[in-house]
């Protein structure tokens, strides 16, 4: 069973914690505004910005375990180093 919760913690941060099974994590998110103009998403919604955060971090769990995922994460570079990782989250969004 995996659990990812994402906070708030300023513009374009979010605190993250990750748990699988008795395993807990917590990361720092960050989600740069050259990422949301790539991605065609509206940088004022937060409810958006929230669910990208939320799906990224489990595209990063399906491949990886949390223990495994560094503590600072900039969606930038997991988009720049992960050729399918744009289609795929916007997918998970619904919107591609």
């Amino acid at each position: 069973m995996q659990k990812i919760d994402v906070r708030p913690l300023g513009p374009h941060e979010y605190a993250v914690t990750l748990t699988e099974g008795t395993d807990t994590t917590n990361h720092r998110v960050v989600v740069p505004d050259d990422l949301l103009d790539q991605l065609a998403l509206d940088p004022d919604d937060r409810e958006t910005e929230t669910d990208l955060v939320r799906e990224s971090m489990a595209y990063l769990l399906d491949r990886i375990a949390a223990d495994e995922i560094d503590h600072d994460v900039d969606l930038e570079e997991l988009a720049n180093e992960n050729a399918g990782y744009s289609g795929e989250v916007l997918s998970r969004l619904g919107l591609g």
